[in-house]
């Protein structure tokens, strides 16, 4: 489930206006804190956001190895402007039940996230994760 976070705090669910939840500025992710839950470059996480527009969906490929220094045990990783490839900018809809994300995971090193947070210029969105992930997988979090 999506979670609208506000100023009162996480999971705390809004009514969104007929706007939308605004254009994607910023992916924030938060890799668990437990043993061997971080990934080195043999892992790599993809992600697929869904209820927007102009396109139904937009994606972002590899998004933590534009460095190498990103998908540690308990550490928040922020990514932004080109990083986010086709989905910066993406306008969100205005109906919550429309909005997914799918997260791919590839390779040989696994690991887990929290969760995946989605910043617009206007709302922030939290996607509760908690699944390990291994190999070629995938999960939908709506």
């Amino acid at each position: 489930t999506l979670q609208r976070l506000s100023s009162e705090g996480y999971g705390t669910l809004q009514r969104i206006s007929s706007e939308g939840y605004g254009t994607l500025q910023r992916i924030s992710i938060l890799t668990s804190e437990c043993d061997k839950c971080g990934m080195t470059r043999l892992g790599r996480i993809n992600l697929k956001i869904c209820g927007g527009g102009p396109e139904p969906c937009c994606s972002i490929t590899n998004i933590g190895d534009f460095n190498g220094d990103h998908f540690h045990e308990g550490v928040i990783d922020n990514y932004s402007g080109f990083l986010l490839e086709d989905c910066f900018n993406y306008a969100l809809t205005p109906k919550p039940s429309d909005v997914f994300l799918t997260v791919y995971h590839e390779g040989s090193d696994g690991g887990q996230l929290d969760w995946v947070e989605i910043h617009t210029d206007s709302h922030s969105l939290r996607c509760p994760f908690g699944f390990w992930t291994d190999g070629f997988s995938s999960v939908k979090v709506a």
